[in-house]
């Protein structure tokens, strides 16, 4: 008789679960919601389970075949990231005469690194070196196919790598300008984009292991995709010979732009109307909505003088005459609505003035 997967009544009461509001584990829920509605995260579920399944610190056969059934019984669980790899695993452990003790320990790896994970601190790298006879190729498998052509509307995203495409912000500002949204720091959902590079490589990023860790208490509201399919044609930036990026004179412009925004106290007033019309001007937009735009101004990083210097020095450089033409002209403009010039801004305003008049 298979042992059933029952959790600790002590794990119960600590997660402030009523007898009232208990749910029967052996039912199936209709939709990733209703587990957030009972448990908060994901993890607070398959926690409780995955305890029992190693309580006492051994997983046996008849105990994998129950933890199999229930993520049968909880096919919204068990579709997500790393768990189809888990069912695939037990189902050959679980074989007649299948179990052994090293599949007994590979097991017990996997759900103590992924499953009971307390902290994204974890090394996700113990994900690639699973057997594969038991779990097939891990890192393979952590990559999605979308469904449909991608859209970045009210969708976040995040890139991790050296990607082919550009760097991390024209990727990212290029998908804000179509819609899209970034949080700087952990992601909870929308799109991760992965470099070829990386993926040639077999790399574990942090921004991957936020991801995973990031589904398995959230749901699958994340998909981690090879940076092919990034759907946007993307310009502003510059491979170096190294093989990485540096910002080319879009962005710098738009930096420049908001320098002279906050030095005259116009971000509030002034800055979506200026980001929104250098953005289209430097990209070829034909048009960029005042939210997409604010989101913009958020993104940006206002520089520093010291890195406005720079930047100016940057621009000249390139030899960008669109460039060039336009921070001129919405300096003009973000000047001639200024209530006061300090001498620091006037001084940023000259040195300007001086190195783009410079002979080429």
């Amino acid at each position: 008789m298979r042992t059933s997967i029952e959790p600790p009544e002590r794990l119960r009461e600590s997660l402030g679960i009523s007898a009232a509001r208990r749910v029967n584990l052996d039912q199936p829920f209709l939709s990733i919601d209703e587990y957030l509605d009972h448990y908060g995260t994901l993890q607070q579920l398959t926690d409780q389970v995955f305890q029992s399944a190693i309580e006492g610190g051994y997983i046996d056969q008849s105990r994998a075949a129950a933890l199999g059934d229930w993520l049968d019984r909880h096919p919204l669980i068990a579709g997500i990231y790393p768990y189809p790899q888990l069912r695939r695993a037990l189902a050959i452990a679980t074989a007649p005469d299948c179990w052994t003790s090293d599949r007994e320990i590979a097991l017990l790896r996997f759900i103590t690194v992924f499953c009971l994970q307390k902290a994204f601190g974890l090394n996700c790298e113990e994900l690639l070196d699973l057997p594969r006879d038991l779990f097939g190729d891990m890192y393979e498998a952590l990559f999605d196919v979308p469904a449909a052509t991608i859209d970045f509307s009210n969708q976040y995203l995040e890139v991790t790598g050296p990607c082919e495409k550009g760097s991390h912000n024209a990727m990212v500002e290029r998908a804000i300008a179509a819609g899209g949204l970034c949080r700087k720091g952990s992601q909870r959902s929308g799109y991760l984009f992965v470099a070829n590079d990386h993926i040639q490589k077999r790399v574990m990023s942090n921004k991957i292991a936020f991801a995973i860790f990031a589904r398995l208490k959230h749901g699958p509201s994340i998909q981690i995709l090879p940076e092919d399919y990034y759907p946007l044609q993307v310009a502003g930036s510059i491979r170096t010979a190294a093989g990485g990026y540096i910002d080319g004179p879009q962005r710098d412009t738009l930096r420049a732009l908001l320098y002279f925004l906050d030095a005259t106290d116009q971000m509030n007033s002034k800055a979506v109307e200026i980001i929104a019309a250098a953005y289209k001007t430097l990209y070829g937009f034909s048009i960029i909505t005042d939210s997409a735009a604010l989101r913009l101004v958020e993104h940006l990083e206002k520089p520093s003088r010291p890195a406005f210097n720079r930047i100016v020095g940057s621009i000249h450089k390139s030899g960008d005459q669109i460039a060039k033409a336009e921070l001129l002209r919405l300096t003009d403009q973000i000047i001639s609505h200024a209530s006061a010039i300090t001498d620091t801004t006037q001084e940023a305003l000259d040195y300007m003035t001086r190195r783009f008049a410079k002979s080429e």
